[in-house]
């Protein structure tokens, strides 16, 4: 049975089922919550049993912006875990978003079994991450300034711009809003992090980075610099501020080991199929895409010169069959620029 949701009954299965302070637990409600993003799941008996968040983003594509959904806060009242419930949540969350017109669904699983869990739903890992270790030792760039700032001050404004249009080149990776860059930074500043800036000796931004403590180091969550001098600037700052923790940086995936982080799921097919056509003009496909969880989203795609058609049937060569792990997998890979990228998502 699904009904509408309850501030109070969701933060109260929030509290139940998570191991967040009551400090975050409120700052997230007041910060992200939603009656209109959040769906519930209740009993027989009326009583609230499951709840998720769909908290809207934006996210580069193929050369343009589409529409994404954060599953947050999904969870399960634990006397009714096994069910399906979850299963039959998420897949009228994957309605509602497909007419909302959302092309993607992400998530962030909080712990290793979710991800195969995810699967099972027909997300794939998409977004993944490498660590790179740094220490605290080398002379300081000239020309240089590093330092932090905070909610309301002068150059919270440059920092936003610069981080908007660094985050806007990477050609598949989830944006954040101004609203959204004052949660992220309040956020940190709650777990005792620091925004810092990068400043040239003129006065302009050449760099950012969202750094947080960590058991025996300091984690940079996030970061963008116009050049490697920039970054060893940002090094060098930390190791000041944090004297001699651990310094451990995410950095974009790239050859060797990466920890997968998040994963996407589609679900609307054809606007995705659509973008991918346009920016691969000359790649001729046909795709027989099965969706079981969202029977509307399956169907027979055919890419030829740029333009994507949903056909009843194909005619030439046989179709290459793919699920929505298959398709997402692939849909991700294919694009041009850095490889997909989700950060500062309140996890």
């Amino acid at each position: 049975m699904k009904h509408e949701a309850s501030r109070a009954e969701v933060m109260a299965l929030w509290r139940l089922c998570f191991e967040d302070t009551e400090a975050f637990t409120r700052f997230y409600f007041d910060a992200k919550y939603q009656e209109g993003n959040t769906l519930v799941y209740r009993d027989a008996t009326g009583e609230m049993v499951a709840a998720l968040q769909m908290i809207p983003y934006r996210m580069t594509y193929a050369g343009g912006m589409i529409d994404a959904s954060y599953i947050s806060g999904a969870c399960t009242h634990p006397s009714h875990r096994g069910e399906g419930i979850m299963k039959r949540l998420l897949a009228d969350a994957f309605q509602k978003m497909r007419a909302r017109g959302v092309a993607l669904s992400i998530l962030i699983p909080q712990e290793p079994w979710l991800f195969d869990y995810y699967y099972r739903q027909g997300y794939v890992a998409v977004f993944d991450y490498r660590m790179e270790e740094e220490t605290g030792e080398g002379r300081r760039p000239t020309g240089l300034g590093v330092r932090e700032v905070r909610p309301g001050e002068e150059r919270m404004e440059d920092l936003y711009a610069y981080f908007d249009a660094r985050m806007r080149e990477r050609g598949c990776c989830v944006q954040h809003d101004r609203a959204d860059f004052t949660v992220i930074v309040e956020d940190l500043l709650s777990s005792e992090g620091a925004l810092l800036g990068v400043f040239s000796d003129t006065g302009a931004v050449v760099g950012i980075a969202f750094a947080e403590p960590m058991e025996g180091g300091v984690r940079v969550k996030e970061y963008s610099c116009d050049s490697c001098e920039g970054r060893r600037a940002l090094v060098l700052a930390l190791a000041g501020r944090w004297k001699g923790w651990r310094q451990e940086w995410r950095e974009l995936p790239s050859e060797g080991p990466v920890v997968h982080h998040g994963m996407a799921r589609v679900v609307d097919a054809g606007q995705l199929l659509r973008l991918y056509a346009d920016s691969h003009p000359g790649e001729r496909l046909a795709i027989q895409f099965t969706d079981e969880m969202l029977p509307e989203n399956s169907g027979i795609f055919v890419l030829d010169e740029g333009v994507c058609h949903r056909v009843e049937r194909q005619t030439g060569a046989l179709p290459v069959e793919m699920d929505a792990r298959t398709l997402t997998g692939w849909l991700s890979r294919c694009q041009p620029g850095s490889a997909p990228w989700m950060s500062l998502m309140l996890d």
